[in-house]
């Protein structure tokens, strides 16, 4: 237990704020990139998530365990908001990276086609960073509220 209270907020931290670097690059590169430069965050992209992956992992794995020891109605969102997350992740943001990553390395890709993907990936993304940003308060809730149990 001693291990999860001290990494979880490690690799949540870690894992929030790569993920709202790799999401701020892709709008900066969309919005201010030529081609060179958009190709070369795509790829990068795609290489963060070898260390985004396994971050994620950690996050979730330490957050169920934290979770057995504060069971409640936040614990329960939590959980269920984390399914929701690894959802959007493996369905549409590593899809949609790939993808995106693979049109703007070839050498022709359709403007149209790549826009749409992007405009999924950046929405996915906002609605990922909020689903996460929420499970950082409920965990500072679920934490209080354990505190405040443990004192009564």
């Amino acid at each position: 237990m001693l291990f999860a209270e001290l990494i979880h907020p490690l690799a949540a931290r870690a894992t929030l704020g790569l993920f709202v670097l790799i999401w701020g690059s892709a709008v900066a590169a969309g919005l201010f990139a030529d081609r060179e430069m958009l190709a070369f965050i795509k790829e990068v992209v795609v290489w963060t998530l070898f260390l985004l992956t396994p971050l994620t992992m950690l996050t979730a794995g330490t957050g169920l365990i934290l979770g057995r020891a504060r069971p409640g109605p936040i614990t329960d969102r939590k959980r269920r908001r984390l399914r929701l997350i690894v959802a959007i992740g493996i369905v549409i943001l590593l899809p949609a990276t790939l993808v995106l990553d693979a049109m703007v390395q070839s050498d022709s890709y359709d403007a149209t086609l790549f826009l749409v993907f992007q405009g999924i990936e950046l929405v996915a993304g906002l609605v990922l960073l909020t689903l996460m940003g929420i499970s950082v308060r409920d965990g500072i809730l679920a934490k209080r509220d354990a505190a405040v149990a443990q004192g009564s």
